[in-house]
C-alpha cells in the first residue's frame, strides 16, 4: 500500500517553487550564497537583453538563474535539474563572456551526477573553464566550500 502525504503551502509562491522542477535548485543555490556572506551581491533570475533597442518581435533575452559578485568578479550560474547538455555549457559560457567581462566565471549547477554519468561533459566543462557543480557537491558543505574557493 502507498503512503499519502498531505501538506499546506504557506503561500502560493511556495507551491509554485515546488511544482516547477528547476526552480528549487535555483532557490537553493541563491539562499546558500546569501547565507555564506561571501558575496557583495546575490541575484536570482536575472534577465539580460541582447538588443540595445527593444523590438518586440525580435528582442532576444536570456535569464541567468543566479548571479553573484565576489571581490569584483561576477559569477554567472545556470541551474539544471536534468542531465546538462553541451549547449548548456556553451550558453552560460557565452553569457558570462559577453556580459561579465574579463575574469567573469561561468558556472553550471546540476542535480545530475555528471562525474559518474557523463565524464565527456565533465571534461568539456573543464576545458572551457566552466565551473561544473554536480550531484557530488550539491549539499551545504560542498557548495560553501566552492563558494569560498571562487576567485
Amino acid at each position: 500500500t502507498g503512503v499519502l502525504i498531505v501538506f499546506n503551502c504557506a503561500a502560493p509562491f511556495v507551491k509554485e517553487m515546488l511544482a516547477v522542477k528547476g526552480s528549487w535548485l535555483e532557490l537553493y543555490v541563491y539562499i546558500l550564497a546569501k547565507e555564506s556572506g561571501l558575496f557583495s551581491e546575490v541575484y536570482q533570475s536575472v534577465m539580460i537583453g541582447w538588443d540595445l533597442k527593444r523590438r518586440p518581435k525580435f528582442n532576444v533575452e536570456n535569464e541567468i538563474d543566479v548571479v553573484l559578485m565576489k571581490q569584483g568578479t561576477p559569477i554567472f550560474m545556470s541551474c539544471k535539474m536534468t542531465g546538462p547538455k553541451p549547449d548548456d555549457l556553451n550558453e552560460i559560457y557565452a553569457l558570462a563572456d559577453s556580459f561579465g567581462g574579463y575574469g567573469a566565471i561561468p558556472a553550471l549547477v546540476t542535480s545530475y551526477n555528471v562525474r559518474k554519468r557523463n565524464i565527456t561533459l565533465w571534461n568539456r566543462a573543464k576545458e572551457m573553464g566552466v565551473l561544473l557543480i554536480d550531484y557530488e557537491d550539491l549539499n551545504r558543505k560542498g557548495l560553501m566550500r566552492i563558494f569560498r574557493e571562487l576567485q
